[in-house]
């Protein structure tokens, strides 16, 4: 991981465009993960965790909340559906 943040920061400064880096959840990591001047969140634990590291104090966090919802069924679709793929 630490190689892609290097390459993701070292092509940053050449190309001169920002680089955003992304934290897909799981544990914070014990060993210093390296500084980044974006990063985007997907859990409010990671977001409290990064926003009280006095080293992550000038990093520029994003967070995108859980976009999964549940969907609701449509059963008489269902049971339509059902019946006419029965039929053929």
């Amino acid at each position: 991981m630490k190689i892609l943040l290097f390459f993701g920061s070292l092509i940053s400064n050449i190309s001169k465009k920002p680089y955003i880096h992304t934290k897909c959840g799981g544990p914070n990591s014990r060993i210093a993960f390296p500084k980044v001047n974006n990063l985007i969140l997907f859990s409010q634990e990671d977001v409290r965790f990064y926003q009280s590291s006095r080293r992550f104090k000038k990093t520029n966090l994003f967070f995108i909340p859980n976009r999964i919802r549940e969907i609701p069924s449509d059963f008489s679709r269902i049971k339509k559906h059902k019946v006419i793929s029965r039929l053929q």
